[in-house]
C-alpha cells in the first residue's frame, strides 16, 4: 500500500489526432457503404420494371396466338403479380374451366419499397389495395393496361396497348419508351421522306 501512495496514475484519453484519424475511416467507409445499398435498391426496382414488362409482354403474346383466355392477377397476400390461364382438367374435361397460374412464366414479387400506385384497365381505375384481375375476353379486343409503380425515386407507368405486343414505359417526367404516335407522310406532304 505504501507503494501506491505518492505515486500519481495518469489518466490518459483519446487525442485529436487519434479522434481524427478514426472519424476519416468511418467517414470512408460510410462513402463507399451507402452509394452501394442506395444502388441496390435503385437496380431491385429496375428489376421489378423490367420483370412486369416481360409479364405483360407474355399476357399480349398469349392473348394473340393463344386458344386459351388468359388473365394478369395481383395476389396482394404474397404480393406478387402471375400471369393466368383459363385451363380444363384433360382428366375431367367436362368439368367448367378453371383459372391456374402459367408455370412458364414466372411471378413477380414487389421488392420492399416498390407499391402499385394505380391500375387502370381501359381507363377504368382498378382497386390497387386488395386482388385485382384484368383478363381478355375471347372475341374482343384486348383491354388497354396501365399499371403505375411508385418507389423512393420513381414513378413510372407501363402502358400494354390493345394491339401492341409490348407495354412503353413513361417516367413521371412525362417521357416515353418504345412508343411512336402514328404519322402519315402523305397527308403531311412528306410523300418522298424516308421512313
Amino acid at each position: 500500500m505504501s507503494r501506491l501512495t505518492g505515486t500519481s496514475r495518469r489518466h490518459r484519453g483519446f487525442t485529436l489526432a487519434e479522434v481524427l484519424v478514426v472519424a476519416v475511416v468511418m467517414m470512408l467507409l460510410a462513402g463507399l457503404i451507402v452509394p452501394r445499398i442506395t444502388g441496390l435498391q435503385g437496380r431491385r426496382n429496375e428489376l421489378a420494371l423490367e420483370q412486369i414488362t416481360d409479364l405483360m409482354t407474355m399476357f399480349a403474346y398469349k392473348e394473340s396466338i393463344g386458344d386459351q383466355q388468359v388473365g394478369i392477377w395481383m395476389d396482394p397476400q404474397r404480393d406478387a403479380i402471375s400471369l393466368m390461364i383459363l385451363d380444363v382438367d384433360p382428366e375431367a374435361p367436362s368439368e367448367p374451366a378453371f383459372w391456374r397460374r402459367d408455370v412458364l412464366v414466372p411471378e413477380v414479387r414487389l421488392p420492399e419499397g416498390v407499391r402499385i400506385a394505380e391500375v387502370l384497365e381501359n381507363q377504368l381505375r382498378m382497386n390497387t389495395d386488395g386482388e385485382w384481375f384484368i383478363k381478355s375476353v375471347p372475341g374482343e379486343d384486348r383491354p388497354m393496361i396501365q399499371v403505375r409503380l411508385e418507389a423512393p425515386g420513381m414513378d413510372t407507368t407501363l402502358t400494354l396497348l390493345p394491339h401492341s405486343h409490348s407495354p412503353y414505359r413513361s417516367e413521371d417526367s412525362g417521357e416515353s419508351e418504345g412508343f411512336r404516335e402514328a404519322f402519315d407522310l402523305d397527308d403531311a406532304g412528306r410523300t418522298r421522306d424516308v421512313w
